[in-house]
């Protein structure tokens, strides 16, 4: 089940998303109030590494405040950090058992380490204490589709969708839905009504130029992809998938730059350097072919992958 997190086609952002009002079930100290304002503050700048240590010193001020606990997980999920993370969210939790933020972000955090099981249940949870948020619904389809619960999935979907008809993400989760059910007319329906709502649904584009793939179309698919990538220069899959249509279509020497770009970006991610090797060997570029042969036995056997849970 962990190499599903890795290797899953679909890379679905986890957003700055603020952090929210409070949701106390103890009031903190006036100290780590003050304390907890002050990192929510950093955070609305992104200065994640300066808010992680206010919320460190709020956690001290007020052991017992699940809203420092959870800014604290916030933060540390922002640096990448994530088994510190899901520790931090799991004690807000424990606070709190009706944090709804924090189920949300512990459900991110748990599909970024692969515990797709455990993430399932925390969104599913936040679903349950607000069945009226689109988007904790949608979240919870999300985890449902990645475990191949697809019935249940589109069930959570259509509910996301009857909460908000005009959601981008809910019609392209949706179409995820309908992919892994090997719907691809209502999966292309969906991504384009995605598309008709938010032209930069960078989702949407790419989900597109992957069922236009493959129906053998590569060079088309090749102009989806990058839009997606205009949209959002560091979605990796979308990248990955630019590099083998530019591979179909033979042309190696554009599939390498991408390729080395996606290495970059996810250093864990051996699919890409085996891809990459490939291309290099095809253009004659033995030695770099060897080289990154080399770095991909130094990988590590598994590697935290991207969330396929969408965040808000």
């Amino acid at each position: 089940m962990k190499n599903k997190i890795v290797s899953v086609i679909f890379l679905l952002s986890v957003a700055a998303a603020p952090l929210g009002a409070a949701e106390e079930s103890e009031p903190a100290s006036g100290p780590a109030n003050q304390a907890i304002r002050r990192a929510e503050r950093l955070v609305e700048v992104e200065r994640f590494a300066e808010a992680r240590g206010v919320f460190e010193e709020a956690a001290r001020f007020a052991p017992s405040s699940a809203q420092a606990h959870y800014g604290l997980g916030f933060a540390l999920l922002r640096e990448n950090r994530l088994e510190e993370s899901r520790q931090s969210l799991e004690q807000a939790v424990r606070l709190d058992p009706s944090h709804r933020q924090a189920l949300r972000k512990l459900g991110v955090v748990r599909a970024r380490l692969g515990d797709l099981a455990g993430a399932e249940a925390a969104l599913g949870e936040a679903a349950r204490l607000d069945p009226q948020d689109p988007v904790a619904r949608r979240n919870h389809a999300s985890a449902l589709r990645e475990m191949g619960r697809l019935v249940e999935a589109r069930k959570q979907i259509d509910l996301a969708l009857a909460l908000d008809p005009d959601s981008a993400d809910a019609h392209h989760g949706l179409g995820l839905i309908e992919t892994r059910m090997r719907r691809p007319r209502e999966a292309w329906r969906a991504h384009a009504r995605a598309l008709e709502l938010n032209p930069e649904h960078a989702g949407a584009l790419h989900q597109l130029g992957v069922l236009i793939g493959r129906s053998g179309r590569h060079e088309e698919a090749t102009e989806y992809f990058t839009r997606a990538l205009e949209v959002s220069p560091d979605y990796t899959v979308a990248r990955l998938n630019l590099a083998r249509a530019y591979r179909k279509l033979g042309r190696h020497d554009l599939a390498i730059p991408e390729l080395e770009r996606v290495t970059a970006l996810e250093p864990g991610r051996r699919e890409a350097y085996d891809l990459l090797e490939g291309s290099l060997w095809a253009e004659g570029r033995e030695g770099e072919a060897r080289e990154v042969r080399m770095q991909m036995r130094e990988l590590p056997a598994q590697a935290p992958g991207r969330s396929p849970i969408e965040e808000e």
